[in-house]
């Protein structure tokens, strides 16, 4: 992908401290990128997750 610029961990927490509880919500991840959005909703129990970027490379999670 190009100029690809993954979210800092400050940004995510950041993010997730004012989602707060984001368990059995749909989550959607417009221009997933590298998905790591996503990923941390998944972890934090968000189902489902969509990913949505623009390149069409797909990747296996």
């Amino acid at each position: 992908m190009r100029d690809l610029r993954p979210t800092s961990s400050k940004v995510r927490q950041a993010l997730f401290n004012i989602l707060y509880d984001v368990s059995d919500i749909f989550f959607l991840d417009l221009f997933a990128g590298t998905g790591e959005i996503g990923i941390t909703a998944l972890k934090k129990g968000a189902k489902p997750v969509y990913f949505v970027e623009i390149e069409k490379k797909e990747r296996q999670i």
